[in-house]
């Protein structure tokens, strides 16, 4: 073995702590994303499942490959970079509702719903939340996923940076599962 390879597996092994999951990274990250984003408002989990379903349209704000792996019940998936100008076609589903937004641990949701609640109100939404921890938080709560209508209990990591904060690695998945 070079020297070279010595250095990198030995610089690897030594920054391998860095890797693990922190108890509460998801909170950290939380922080920084509502000191980034004064305006949105978030809520917990617990908040979204005690609300009502029918009052309430669940916005995934993820790429479609995230989206097709899994997502909350009921989740209907627009475009991270959705303007204003973009969500009239979601007026009907928006009116008279909840809108609460996610993504993986909350960071394109809270910037969609920076960028759009004002959008969302005018549609007729009673109020536009970001869901904390997004669905990451969510999957390590064990909380219910679904694929086309059926039960699941994977999610898609984004990439493997973040993919770190999902504490059950057997329950990554980049592809869909087969049925």
């Amino acid at each position: 073995m070079t020297i070279r390879a010595l250095l990198c597996a030995s610089t690897l092994a030594s920054a391998a702590p860095a890797f693990a999951v922190e108890q509460d990274a998801l909170d950290k990250i939380h922080a920084k994303i509502e000191a980034s984003r004064p305006d949105v408002e978030h809520l917990t989990a617990d908040d979204l499942q005690a609300m009502d379903p029918a009052s309430v349209i669940l916005l995934d704000v993820r790429e479609p490959r995230e989206y097709e792996v899994s997502r909350l019940p009921g989740a209907v998936r627009i475009d991270p970079d959705s303007e204003p100008g973009d969500l009239a076609a979601l007026a009907d589903a928006v009116a008279g509702k909840t809108v609460v937004l996610y993504c993986s641990v909350g960071r394109r949701s809270s910037d969609l719903a920076d960028r759009n609640a004002e959008a969302f109100r005018a549609l007729g939404a009673e109020g536009v939340y970001n869901l904390e921890g997004g669905v990451f938080r969510w999957a390590n709560e064990r909380r219910p996923l679904e694929r086309d209508g059926a039960a699941t209990d994977v999610v898609h990591p984004y990439n493997w940076w973040w993919g770190r904060l999902i504490e059950d690695r057997s329950i990554v998945r980049y592809e869909p599962e087969n049925r």
